[in-house]
């Protein structure tokens, strides 16, 4: 099962719907700054996120989704640094 970065960003107008995109995506990321996320996505979970978006988002929204070439390293400027996420062993 290959992972792939992703960038998904997003510009909804509902505050009840960004949310959920929110907090929905944070199961994804390793890394995010307001509504731009880092996400390592399997083929099948970007196909779902996809299917996912398309039920909630309104005509004004909007989503992009970007694959990353796995060739390029991600630069950051700034104080703030991606998140961290320690693997989670379940025994």
């Amino acid at each position: 099962m290959n992972r792939e970065l992703y960038l998904v960003s997003y510009d909804i107008s509902d505050d009840r719907i960004r949310a959920k995109v929110s907090r929905h995506l944070l199961g994804y990321t390793t890394g995010r700054q307001k509504s731009v996320y880092e996400c390592w996505l399997t083929a099948a979970e970007f196909d779902s996120l996809c299917e996912w978006f398309s039920s909630l988002v309104e005509v004004s929204d909007i989503i992009h989704m970007y694959k990353l070439p796995p060739s390029k390293v991600p630069h950051y400027l700034g104080i703030d640094s991606s998140l961290s996420i320690s693997p989670i062993i379940i025994v």
